[in-house]
């Protein structure tokens, strides 16, 4: 689209809209609705046969869970484990969402931020938390530290909520499906950035440096997620260890939640 005519088309308060919400930032509100695939539920009678088929439609709309989750093989765990699947789940969650489920491409520009919220300060890097709501608002908080990645308050706090539907599940049968959807999505992107970075390291080697870049390419240079692979692959897996524990433990865990 021709950028100049449609900005002529725009009224004068349509256009001082549109600068003010440039100038906070708040691009979020130049783009259209976007429902999470985690609001997307089932309904199941009350009462209902053992062998009555559930409606698995939820399945279409969420990402694909990883089929070789590894067995989960501690005995008596920490309580805190679920707290850091909150935690976690928080810095997904808000991720998902500020980029508008739309991160196919972008898996590097994804994992980086989710390291600002629940990288080095969460659990990721082996902060334990011992109370739900602790381990919910230091991710959201980290936010305050970021303002590259802001939105709004009540942005922020809408994501909690977003933290207890996936917990929840799309239907009692399947409460554990949206953590592991929304986890092996996580993984997936981990593997992507790795992959991605290696690749980006192996270009740049072969390509020699400019002596005198211009000052425009300088200027207009995307500046690339500052991440380290090898930190990642130990991310990665934290982030299979809490796959193991949930696919073991999430229905005994957080049925009170």
């Amino acid at each position: 689209d021709d950028a100049h005519s449609i900005w002529e088309k725009l009224s004068a308060s349509e256009r001082r809209e549109f600068t003010e919400m440039l100038e906070k930032g708040d691009v979020n509100g130049l783009l259209p609705q976007y429902t999470p695939w985690w609001h997307f539920t089932v309904k199941e009678p009350k009462i209902q046969e053992l062998d009555a088929k559930v409606n698995t439609d939820f399945m279409k709309t969420c990402p694909e869970v990883w089929k070789e989750i590894p067995k989960f093989s501690i005995n008596n765990p920490s309580d805190s484990i679920k707290f850091g699947v909150m935690n976690l789940l928080y810095g997904y969650a808000y991720t998902v969402r500020y980029l508008h489920g739309d991160y196919k491409n972008s898996s590097p520009e994804f994992v980086n931020t989710v390291e600002l919220l629940v990288g080095k300060e969460g659990t990721l890097g082996g902060r334990v938390f011992e109370l739900a709501d602790t381990a919910v608002e230091t991710a959201a908080s980290r936010v305050n530290f970021n303002p590259e990645i802001a939105i709004s308050q009540e942005f922020s706090r809408s994501v909690k909520q977003d933290v207890y539907k996936i917990i929840k599940g799309p239907c009692y049968t399947h409460q554990n499906y949206y953590v592991l959807a929304a986890l092996s999505d996580l993984r997936t992107q981990y593997l992507n950035s790795i992959s991605q970075i290696k690749q980006t390291t192996k270009d740049k080697n072969k390509q020699p440096p400019l002596s005198n870049p211009s000052p425009k390419i300088s200027l207009f240079c995307e500046k690339s997620p500052d991440l380290d692979p090898k930190i990642l692959k130990l991310h990665v897996r934290k982030i299979e260890f809490y796959l193991s524990w949930c696919v073991a433990y999430h229905e005994t865990e957080f049925h009170l939640l």
